[in-house]
């Protein structure tokens, strides 16, 4: 257990799971609020690659997203509401489970439902039952970083009776062929009530696909945005995009801009 400020981190080792048949850590972000009212609940964020999310307290890159320090300032400055953050760890299977379909060229690839599953069946009801959680999908949010923003907008978009907010941080959205994005242009339901980030920075890689002088990431970034502007969601209200100008593939970067993300999804 990690605490400063009043907020805290608590670490739940070798969490066990029957659907991945591994095991794994998870840590919990609790606010100052959570011990001082037994009789408030709070809205919930899952994220994906959980060890790079917390700074100094477990091993690992020594560049992290800084989170406990963002959300402590901005609960403090009273720009979000107080809430509990999930960080789940990946492990060497993690092209595997941020995946839903095998890749030849990378020999891997596709147990991201399985992976779904898992957060919906074993995760989300033990933190459920062990804190004070608001359980509705209106406060119940998914997000994640390269293959962790594609397996969370897979998630929160074909689980959308779970998860209403989706954060999308320069998502691998180029995963077997942009499948995604092609499967979400085919879709022909109601429109999702969701609430989506998606960002892109203009420096993460150099490939460029189409010769169109923008690179593949932010090219993608782009059409998902489109695409699902002409499925209803209206931007800036359903669909937040934003395009960071020299903006790399690093937790460094991302750390720079996870208020932005906090305050659209979680603004008092």
């Amino acid at each position: 257990m990690h605490k400063t400020d009043g907020s805290e981190v608590v670490f739940i080792k070798n969490f066990e799971s029957r659907i991945m048949n591994n095991k794994r850590d998870i840590a919990v972000y609790l606010p100052e609020s959570y011990k001082e009212d037994d009789n408030r609940s709070y809205p919930v964020l899952y994220m994906h690659d959980g060890q790079n999310l917390f700074t100094g307290i477990d091993d690992g890159s020594d560049i992290k997203w800084r989170v406990k320090e963002t959300t402590d300032r901005l609960i403090k400055e009273n720009k979000i509401q107080d809430i509990i953050i999930v960080g789940i760890y990946n492990n060497e299977r993690r092209i595997n489970e941020y995946t839903t379909s095998y890749v030849e060229k990378f020999k891997s690839g596709g147990r991201g439902g399985d992976y779904a599953s898992f957060i919906i069946q074993e995760i989300k009801p033990y933190i459920d039952s062990n804190y004070r959680t608001l359980k509705d999908r209106y406060n119940t949010a998914i997000a994640g970083s390269s293959l962790g923003g594609l397996i969370s907008f897979y998630i929160g978009w074909n689980y959308s009776d779970v998860f209403k907010k989706i954060g999308a941080i320069s998502p691998s959205f180029w995963w077997n062929s942009c499948e995604i994005i092609k499967e979400i242009e085919k879709y022909n339901g109601d429109k999702k009530d969701l609430k989506i980030w998606i960002d892109a920075g203009t420096a993460e890689e150099t490939s460029d696909r189409n010769n169109n002088g923008v690179i593949d990431m932010v090219d993608d970034a782009r059409d998902m945005v489109s695409v699902l502007n002409k499925k209803g969601l209206k931007p800036n209200e359903e669909i937040m995009y934003l395009e960071v100008n020299e903006g790399k593939h690093n937790e460094k970067d991302w750390a720079e801009r996870f208020d932005k993300f906090l305050i659209y999804m979680f603004s008092k």
